[in-house]
């Protein structure tokens, strides 16, 4: 448990640089060598996707409020995950701007594309890396098959905010919605 609650806290840059080390000096690379990159998601998706999914895996019961307000409350104020499931939804309603942003709080990585746009933005990703995209005249397939997973990627997930929850998801966000543009 230790353990899990120190990687819990370490950003996803963090475990990103340290594999990314070890991948450079395992191949002999720099990091000018290395194209940096990341997708990031509409905030209200994101908080919806993260009450369906502790819903779906971790058999959570709260309503969609109920849950962002515990949620919020409990990030917010730095309480330790007791367990896996507990990091695990914690880690999927996380800003996003913590997982990119560096030392001098600037976003780390070379690019940022959005889940909004990810056809457009993966064939950008080939263009930038002067690769064709497998099939690009395909579109790319999304392999959730859950029952909401289209009102997932459509934003009809907007239905499920009342003015509490809109206004609690803009606070807890305001760096991602700032940073990213949402």
């Amino acid at each position: 448990i230790k353990k899990m609650r120190e990687w819990f806290h370490k950003t996803e840059l963090e475990k990103a640089k340290q594999t990314m080390k070890c991948v450079l000096e395992k191949h002999s690379l720099t990091h000018d060598d290395v194209l940096y990159f990341s997708f990031v998601r509409n905030p209200f998706d994101q908080a919806y996707s993260a009450w369906r999914e502790a819903q779906y895996t971790h058999g959570c019961q709260l309503d969609f409020q109920d849950f962002i307000e515990k949620s919020i409350d409990f990030y917010t104020n730095k309480k330790k995950p007791k367990d896996i499931t507990e990091a695990s939804q914690l880690w999927h309603l996380r800003p996003q701007y913590e997982n990119l942003l560096d030392e001098d709080n600037k976003v780390g990585v070379d690019f940022v594309f959005k889940f909004e746009n990810i056809e457009e933005d993966f064939k950008a990703l080939f263009n930038i890396i002067k690769k064709r995209p497998p099939n690009d005249d395909l579109p790319l397939i999304h392999r959730n098959k859950r029952p909401d997973s289209e009102e997932r990627r459509d934003g009809s997930s907007l239905r499920f905010y009342n003015e509490k929850t809109e206004a609690l998801i803009r606070e807890f966000y305001r760096q991602d919605f700032l940073y990213f543009c949402y």
